[in-house]
């Protein structure tokens, strides 16, 4: 849809409406790969209804992996998923030593905040190799995705935050 209609976004939201109770999950498949590859991979993502509890005293936590090889370039993007809020939270990689970077992140509702690999490779971190991300919020609503991408074949593979 988005090639069909010239739509030029990272990030979009579907709103499913309804006269009936609709379910509080939406399971979707996100279709990622390189443009020039015949190996799309996909990410299971389940979308929330707005109607969703959100517990005003519990903290956001979420946590995914990434990785760090000549061969391979990785990206992450952080999502707010809660309507009408700013979510502020801290954005943390560690390898095997222990932290390599933090830096204080804003999500605005329906945008994402695009994690380069540049900053994700900086001074402090030079290993190759898994590493891992956390995000820390005073509330919940946020969702991450992590992809990474073999740079000679050209064939993606995808994970949601845990």
């Amino acid at each position: 849809l988005f090639i069909e209609n010239n739509i030029d976004s990272k990030t979009y939201e579907v709103i499913a409406q309804s006269n009936e109770r609709i379910p509080t999950r939406v399971n979707h498949q996100l279709i990622i790969g390189h443009k020039n590859t015949n190996f799309p991979c996909s990410i299971n993502v389940s979308l929330n209804n707005s109607e969703t509890y959100q517990p005003s005293n519990k903290p956001g936590f979420i946590w995914g992996p990434l990785l760090f090889d000549k061969q391979y370039s990785c990206s992450l993007s952080i999502l707010g998923l809660l309507n009408n809020m700013n979510i502020k939270g801290t954005l943390k990689i560690f390898n095997d030593s222990g932290m390599v970077a933090r830096r204080k992140i804003n999500i605005n509702e329906g945008e994402s905040y695009n994690i380069t690999e540049e900053f994700l490779r900086n001074k402090n971190n030079t290993k190759e190799g898994m590493h891992w991300y956390t995000v820390e919020s005073p509330i919940t609503g946020l969702q991450a995705f992590t992809i990474i991408t073999n740079n000679k074949s050209k064939v993606s593979s995808g994970e949601h935050n845990f």
